[in-house]
């Protein structure tokens, strides 16, 4: 996948079970993206969010400073890490297009073996699914959900619980101004508004 089209300047090739991974900048909305990539090993101790999301139209770019040089990537992922952003404090991540050098496609392959276990030790994975249309993103959240609570190897997975002042109910999701709690195939999910 060729996501960024000005190279950087990488730190040589990553060796076995070694990956990248990103430290996002605080910054407001309306402020430059900008972050820096350091290489860890995935049986150490990490903590990071690996994000997950939509190409998108591949010809939208927009820039991101990492590293100290500016790089073009696709719209999608520039509006992810705008999103995912934090106002105060740095964020790290895992971004398939930053993370892995995308012009050595030795270390690509490489990386693409170990993605499997790059989202497995991520303590989250936040999914970026970028839409015109809300009733598509709405869907794809619920399908995403249905396969969550159907596949037996998330059998451990444990919703947030969401609780009112009338009952205590599962939280599949927070989306825009409403929170979804149910997201089964046999009915439309339910939801409740998000106080403020």
């Amino acid at each position: 996948s060729q996501d960024v089209r000005v190279l950087l300047q990488y730190d040589g090739p990553i060796q076995d079970r070694s990956i990248r991974i990103l430290d996002l900048a605080p910054g407001s909305w309306d402020e430059p993206i900008s972050c820096s990539l350091r290489t860890v090993h995935l049986d150490d101790d990490l903590r990071y969010e690996a994000i997950s999301y939509a190409w998108g139209d591949p010809n939208d770019r927009k820039t991101v400073i990492c590293n100290g040089s500016i790089v073009n990537t696709t719209r999608s992922l520039f509006e992810a890490l705008q999103r995912f952003r934090y106002v105060d404090t740095t964020r790290t991540l895992w971004a398939d297009a930053i993370c892995i050098n995308q012009a050595d496609n030795d270390e690509r392959t490489s990386q693409v073996r170990l993605m499997n276990f790059i989202y497995k030790r991520a303590v989250r994975v936040l999914v970026w699914l970028q839409h015109e249309d809300d009733q598509v993103v709405q869907d794809a959240l619920n399908a995403i959900c249905r396969f969550v609570c159907r596949e037996d190897g998330f059998a451990r997975y444990v919703p947030q619980e969401l609780h009112t002042q009338q009952q205590s109910t599962q939280l599949f999701y927070r989306w825009r101004d409403l929170e979804v709690t149910c997201a089964s195939g046999e009915e439309p999910p339910r939801v409740a508004d998000v106080a403020g």
